[in-house]
């Protein structure tokens, strides 16, 4: 398992990497050697910027105005030059008289500022773990000492004193880095020493009531307002410095101190004042990076400081009644108030350009994901110990997608199309998650037919390339896994009381399916809008698998001397169908259905059965020939 993790660290810090534009060789060598460490490095690093871009750290409106000056003159030296040229060629085609032309100025040089502090991009990999990461490991791991040390029982060190080591060494960090921020040399490292104070005033406020070594305030109220204090002090301090690092080392340090302590019905109360912290300031300075860090910190924190504290999921007696049920209480309260927290922000972040939307649709399936996930986790740990008459994995489900088509109902009043379609597909994949909760016997397919069939039309109604392309692939998937699996499953389901094989009922639902997906793909509202290349595929790819899934469960399922006689019903079903719809493509698929009848007919029914037999297949493909037949000469069928 460890093992496992470490490969997965290696493989996300690579992916940051060369997402952010950083040293991807460099990156894979840190997380070969720190392993979780290096996913932290990458997602706090800056990124690399192109070589083209002007350092940001310390862009000031001054340089901006010399920028601005610098291209004016430019550009009036560009126009002197080609009035220049224009002049000389008018002299030498004899349109006009020689014009003396003033001596071209040479390009004014006006200097532009330099940033003392270059970007950590440009200073290569080397100096810039040396000079930045080092340090901001360093203060990470310093904070987490010192948090041991907090918790530890000393004989000789009261609570008093371990508390007061650890305001002093918080304003310690806080005095060594406000000396070196005023050095612009030293102003990056001065972030990552700033952050740690936060992390260590964090630590030291919240061990005065949650640590039982070092409790000496023994009133949950009280402890909630010196909290909610330093959480006020810290969005103050980040919104005046406007800095990342900052930022994001205190909210780490912040949840790693959730860890070092037990837990109760407070500690709600302080994880919802961490949770809103990262909320307020992610909608404030329009950070959706960050938002995307707070909610994989805020769901990991529950995954794997929380549930691993010996203090919090002992089986033996912890001094009330039902201690699963108690802890049930507070996982599931910190994980719904963190969920609606996040959910909440989605309403009210803008998104300015293509990068931020794209984050934001990331922030909504993590934050989607996490809460359905560790949700049903939590209520499997206690569903023993719950009371209830109800499934409520079910229905935690259940109400949590009636929420999601709640939020995309809301998302299209507010005139915001892509994230209609991104809580509508959430909201269907819990229904399709409840139902597989509550009937865990359907087979996998049935739930990839439902995926496909809302990628599909999601793709269709808004214009979305992607979904339709991923609503193909998957139904490849489901053409294989049929073709292997469910057509030789001998499973029996009873409906209404009455016995229907596995197969039968799951080829049927696709093959309904498919043919509602072509029908929906060649419709004049919907496929009018399709690209050339899909018109032509979709309406005529679907029909056939369906028609395919239909051939062969009959193959399976009919006896051999009766084959013929159902594929020839089956080809007048849907040439019918195609009749009355005017779907061209189901008619071709009718026909094709019929001559593998009449084909069979000849070559294998002549030899293989009786009389009695011959004469019925015979008869029957015949008289539907015939008729088939009369309906062309009699009614001008759609041609496309």
């Amino acid at each position: 398992m460890a093992f496992m993790l470490w490969v997965a660290c290696i493989i996300i810090t690579i992916i940051i990497a060369d997402h952010k534009r950083m040293s991807v060789l460099g990156f894979f060598f840190v997380a070969l050697f720190l392993g979780p460490l290096a996913v932290l490095i990458a997602l706090l690093a800056s990124p690399g910027a192109p070589k083209t871009s002007q350092p940001t750290g310390s862009f000031t409106p001054n340089d901006a105005r010399k920028h601005l000056e610098q291209l004016k003159a430019n550009l009036a030296y560009i126009q002197k030059k080609a009035d220049a040229l224009e002049a000389r060629i008018n002299q030498l085609s004899g349109n006009e008289p020689e014009i003396v032309s003033q001596a071209v100025p040479s390009t004014p040089s006006i200097p532009v500022q330099e940033s003392a502090a270059q970007p950590e991009a440009a200073e290569g990999f080397e100096q810039t773990f040396g000079k930045y990461w080092l340090n901001r490991i360093g203060v990470v791991l310093f904070v987490i000492g010192i948090g041991l040390f907090i918790s530890y029982t000393f004989q000789y060190l009261n609570a008093w004193a371990k508390l007061g080591i650890g305001y002093v060494f918080a304003a310690g960090f806080f005095v060594w880095g406000r000396y070196l921020e005023k050095n612009e040399r030293y102003k990056r490292v001065a972030w990552g020493i700033l952050g740690g104070a936060w992390g260590l005033l964090y630590l030291s406020t919240y061990a005065m009531h949650f640590i039982p070594a070092t409790r000496v305030i023994h009133s949950p109220f009280l402890e909630t307002i010196l909290l909610a204090l330093v959480s006020l002090c810290a969005i103050r301090y980040n919104l005046k410095y406007d800095s990342w690092v900052v930022t994001a080392i205190t909210f780490i340090l912040a949840f790693i101190t959730a860890g070092l302590g037990g837990l109760n019905y407070t500690s709600v109360i302080y994880f919802s004042l961490l949770v809103a912290s990262i909320a307020y300031l992610a909608y404030r300075m329009q950070w959706h990076f960050f938002l995307v860090l707070g909610i994989v910190a805020s769901y990991i924190t529950h995954t794997f400081w929380i549930n691993s504290d010996p203090f919090f999921y002992p089986r033996h007696a912890w001094g009330i009644s039902n201690p699963p049920v108690y802890q049930f209480q507070i996982m599931f309260s910190i994980l719904t108030i963190t969920w609606a927290i996040y959910s909440f922000i989605f309403f009210i972040l803008k998104q300015k350009t293509e990068e931020n939307q794209q984050l934001f649709l990331t922030a909504q399936l993590l934050n989607a994901g996490f809460f359905a996930a560790l949700g049903l986790y939590e209520i499997d740990r206690v569903q023993g110990y719950l009371n209830v008459a109800f499934n409520e994995k079910f229905w935690f489900l259940a109400v949590l997608a009636a929420l999601y088509f709640l939020f995309a109902r809301t998302f299209r009043q507010i005139k915001r199309p892509r994230f209609i379609i991104a809580n509508t597909a959430i909201a269907f994949t819990l229904v399709g998650m409840a139902i597989f909760v509550r009937v865990s016997s359907l087979s996998v397919a049935f739930y990839w037919i439902l995926e496909m069939v809302l990628l599909f039309a999601l793709g269709i109604y808004y214009k979305e390339k992607i979904y339709r392309i991923l609503a193909a692939l998957l139904s490849i998937l489901i053409m294989i896994r049929l073709f292997i699996v469910d057509l030789f499953s001998p499973k029996i389901y009873y409906l209404v009381g009455l016995p229907v094989a596995h197969n039968i009922l799951l080829v049927g639902f696709a093959a309904l399916c498919f043919y509602g997906l072509g029908i929906i793909a060649d419709s004049k509202r919907f496929g009018h809008d399709l690209p050339k290349d899909e018109r032509d595929l979709y309406p005529l790819a679907f029909p056939i698998l369906g028609t395919l899934l239909f051939i062969f469960v009959l193959n399976q399922e009919v006896a051999p001397r009766w084959l013929s006689f159902g594929w020839a019903l089956l080809g007048a079903a849907i040439f019918g169908t195609g009749f009355l719809l005017e779907k061209r493509i189901f008619r071709l698929n009718a026909l094709a259905v019929l001559s593998l009848a009449a084909l069979r007919v000849v070559f294998i029914d002549l030899s293989g059965v009786n009389t009695i037999y011959k004469i019925t297949a015979f008869t029957v493909l015949g008289a539907l020939f015939l008729g088939i037949s009369m309906l062309y000469s009699k009614y001008k069928v759609n041609q496309k």
